[in-house]
């Protein structure tokens, strides 16, 4: 797969339209939708293209405008591209046919007004299958095969649902042409997709493939892809010693079938990287460039998409944004809710963290997707915990909704909208609707009206937790120790400032990026204070460093979550039993996040005092060359580290976490509030937890972001 370089383009910015100079952009016969093209070194997602001159990006371009520019497209919406043009090809032929024969059954022959009406009846009644578009949902449960009917095997688009007791064949008719299939079955057994009498392909639970039926049997035509010809860097393909100091790019990487180490490795040809296949090595760039992901999979740390996911079952209401399901997609793992909200989806993942004596450096964090492990007694048996944040109701939840954005007030309802005016506990300057009281049912203006506040979006939504930034703020720690470039991390630092920026500096700037900027709330009085999701460069505001993640939780407004509270004497965390959506605002019931009736249901003591949390009232730094959370499994440490607690050892300030600020305090109904705001300086950051406010206040520079379970 080659990327295509022909000619030069123009580009505005601010503006998604490319134009093209000497480009062929359609007649290439291998360009699509879903490509990615490179323009000084930035990758943009391709919504469209017009002609062989002019195409659409799915999001505007940041960079100068500019013309004669150099570039590249990666096509990437088929491996290898030689099948993309063979689709292509087939498809265009059918289509023309197709309108060949509607022009003659309608427009050349002498048909009354009747009978043109019935023809383009019947023709309008054609049903996706039948012209091998459609999408069918299967329940093959149980250890039987199955053979799908003519109707099914009809579709092209396929998702195999249910509960498997053994392993099983899913069998096709024994005729050329290609299926996208998903499977979407639980149980941990093998799914082989077949044809009669063939092998047929094994399409891994929760994973999607696109597979090519033969006429004898189903093969994965990635893996069949073969290069017999050519060099690489000086070597002759098929060569078994790779030249000598001719690898000058590759560094460290895991491929299925071999892994290459490193460059050395690669020029001395040893025995790991010479078992590598034409195969592993397409898995290795679906891994890395996005080209491929599994459904509820978080990905790999330093890679593209990693830290949000493809829901596996859409809640109703929901609707997948245009790309959500390519990684190299600004809108990956985006939802839209009715109300208009944007969502990113969190899936559940396991965690080992450091402690330098478990296999992993202090401070390191290896991350797993959720389907790596059968069980929770699995994954603690290779000393891999869940993450806190997926615990809710008593049970692990296979991931969370969470907004993109701070809530603003959109009719009345507390949405995640792109440049909205933040909702705050008090009212900013002139700005009235900016008070939780604006919106529906008038939820109070102060800490605990944010918990009503979430509910005017829908029964499903709550105020988010300090569970759930917890989780955010590991991801970010995870992939900013994997990253070694801006490629896939527009955070990211070589030096002292590898974590996820924000609005912070008081200028509508960032204390440590002087380049980001962002645009003006209005409110009249604080001038500082900016739009949600306004920043020049949003993946620099992410937790992934991706224009696909959660941004602003770096400053702008503090954010109000639940999960940890104080009566003033001890220390509170929520139980995982707890159902947070269930919780209320009020002090005095047993589903009261405070009170005393609501700490005896919810939560679990732990003290009055807890590792870093010694109501010092001082302010302390995240960070140290010490271990700064705890590994624990289970109990009171797994869970506070869930919350982002820092060890007792674990302050005083590290640039790997931010030095974000501590707030040690322990005042009677605690409300958590995290991120710091627009003023908060480098105090501000992903971890940063004030521990100093309380159930009743009211300010305008603190909001919330609401979140929802699958």
């Amino acid at each position: 797969m080659s990327w295509y370089k022909t000619g030069s383009i123009s580009v505005t910015n601010g503006n998604a339209t490319i134009y093209g100079s000497g480009t062929s952009w359609v007649d290439s016969g291998v360009l699509n939708a879903g490509d990615i093209i490179s323009v000084n070194s930035v990758l943009y997602e391709i919504l469209s293209i017009q002609s062989n001159t002019q195409l659409t990006l799915a999001a505007n371009y940041l960079a100068s405008t500019a013309s004669g520019l150099a570039y590249a497209i990666m096509p990437i919406g088929l491996l290898p591209s030689a099948l993309a043009l063979q689709v292509k090809t087939t498809l265009s032929t059918a289509n023309t046919a197709l309108a060949s024969a509607v022009r003659f059954d309608i427009n050349s022959q002498s048909m009354t007004t009747t009978q043109q009406q019935n023809a383009r009846t019947n023709i309008g009644a054609l049903g996706a299958s039948d012209v091998g578009f459609g999408l069918v949902s299967v329940s093959v449960a149980g250890n039987a095969n199955v053979t799908l009917n003519a109707t099914q095997s009809a579709n092209e688009f396929i998702e195999l649902t249910g509960a498997l007791t053994g392993a099983i064949s899913v069998i096709v008719p024994a005729q050329a042409r290609h299926y996208f299939i998903a499977n979407l079955t639980s149980g941990s057994f093998a799914l082989t997709v077949k044809t009669p009498s063939g092998a047929g392909v094994v399409v891994p639970q929760g994973g999607r493939m696109l597979l090519e039926c033969n006429g004898t049997d189903v093969i994965n035509p990635q893996s069949a892809a073969a290069i017999t010809a050519g060099s690489i860097d000086n070597t002759p393909i098929g060569a078994t010693t790779p030249a000598a100091g001719t690898f000058t790019a590759l560094t460290g990487a895991t491929i299925a079938g071999g892994m290459v180490a490193t460059l050395a490795d690669m020029a001395a040809g040893t025995a790991a990287n010479k078992a590598a296949t034409p195969s592993a090595v397409v898995n290795y760039l679906s891994n890395v460039w996005g080209l491929a992901t599994a459904v509820n999979d978080i990905g790999v740390p330093g890679a593209i998409g990693f830290g949000v996911g493809i829901c596996p079952e859409v809640p109703a209401g929901f609707t997948p944004l245009a790309g959500h399901t390519m990684p190299a997609s600004d809108t990956y793992g985006n939802y839209q809710y009715s109300d208009g909200s944007v969502m990113v989806y969190i899936p559940a993942f396991w965690y080992k963290y450091g402690t330098g004596s478990n296999g992993f450096a202090i401070n390191q964090v290896d991350i797993k997707p959720y389907a790596t492990y059968a069980n929770e007694s699995a994954a603690n048996a290779a000393g891999y915990a869940i993450h806190r944040a997926f615990y809710n109701g008593g049970a692990i939840r296979r991931g969370v909704f969470v907004d993109k954005y701070l809530c603003s007030n959109s009719n009345n309802i507390a949405s995640s909208i792109k440049h909205g005016i933040p909702l705050a506990s008090g009212q900013r300057g002139s700005i009235a609707a900016t008070a939780f009281s604006s919106l529906t049912g008038a939820p109070a203006n102060a800490y605990y009206g944010a918990i009503a506040a979430a509910k005017t979006r829908g029964s499903r939504f709550f105020c988010n937790t300090r569970f759930i930034r917890g989780a955010l703020a590991l991801l970010s720690l995870a992939h900013g120790n994997a990253s070694t470039s801006s490629l896939f991390n527009g955070w990211y630092s070589s030096g002292s400032t590898n974590f996820p920026k924000g609005c912070n500096n008081n200028a509508l700037g960032d204390a440590n990026d002087g380049a980001l900027t962002f645009v003006y709330d209005g409110n009249g009085t604080y001038t500082a204070a900016n739009k949600t999701g306004s920043a020049n460069y949003l993946d620099r505001t992410t937790h992934n460093g991706q224009t696909c993640g959660i941004a602003d939780l770096n400053g702008t407004l503090w954010e109000i979550e639940l999960g940890l509270t104080s009566d003033g004497s001890n220390y509170y965390l929520l139980k995982t039993a707890a159902d947070v959506g269930t919780i209320t605002g009020g002090n005095t019931t047993s589903t009261d996040a405070w009170g005393a009736s609501g700490l005896s249901a919810l939560y679990d003591n732990i003290g009055a005092t807890y590792e870093s949390m010694t109501a010092s009232s001082s302010v302390k730094y995240f960070g140290s060359s010490n271990q700064v959370l705890s590994a624990a499994l289970s109990g009171n440490a797994w869970n506070a580290a869930g919350a982002g607690i820092p060890l007792v050892g674990g302050t005083g300030g590290s640039n790997q976490f931010g030095s974000d600020g501590l707030w040690d305090y322990r005042p009677n109904e605690l409300c958590v509030i995290s991120g710091g705001t627009w003023a908060s300086g480098s105090d501000a950051g992903v971890w940063t937890l004030n521990l100093g406010a309380v159930r009743g206040t009211s300010y305008g520079d603190v909001g919330f972001r609401a979140a929802s379970f699958v």
